[in-house]
């Protein structure tokens, strides 16, 4: 049996004219923007291509890491 260890991350998407952040639980850095992409389409209609976010950092809350 694998045991996964999910942890809170916040994730912050960058546009020309916007700062978005947003926390989701994931493994890793990768996942959690996945996450948070994927959170924001289905709960907000958002799309960080169209909106034209050009930077994603994602930081483990727990740690204060970020990627």
């Amino acid at each position: 049996m694998t045991v996964t260890t999910e942890r809170e991350w916040c994730v912050r998407f960058v546009g020309s004219y916007f700062s978005l952040i947003t926390n989701v639980m994931a493994e890793n850095d990768e996942q959690a923007e996945a996450n948070a992409i994927a959170q924001l389409q289905d709960q907000h209609g958002l799309d960080m291509e169209t909106a034209g976010a050009f930077d994603v950092e994602a930081f483990d809350i727990e740690d204060g890491e970020n990627s």
